[in-house]
């Protein structure tokens, strides 16, 4: 998160460098979500799709949410909506912030 708050006070501050303090947040959030990172299947791949959507890379962006909706769909099949629920409430509640 200070990376990402870095990138936002380089783009204050007219420093056109900040897209890749960003793009970097966007991976370290893509490399997070992967399931054995994230048992808890927190919806962190639609963070890092948001962070290299604010950096300027909207294909990077949507490929991460098309990823995404092929795995709840897949998720879902298998029965897993209890864990997949969590993760949500998680995020929703404000508990993974803390």
């Amino acid at each position: 998160m200070r990376l990402m708050e870095a990138a936002f006070i380089q783009r204050e501050t007219g420093d056109t460098n900040w897209r890749n303090g960003m793009l970097r947040v966007g991976e370290l959030f893509e490399w997070l979500s992967h399931p054995q990172l994230n048992p808890d299947i927190l919806p962190i791949r639609l963070l890092a799709a948001a962070v290299y959507e604010l950096a300027g890379y909207p294909a990077r962006a949507a490929g991460l949410l098309n990823e995404d909706i092929f795995r709840h769909i897949l998720l879902r099949q298998k029965g897993k909506m209890k864990e997949l629920k969590r993760g949500y409430a998680l995020i929703f509640s404000g508990q993974l912030c803390t």
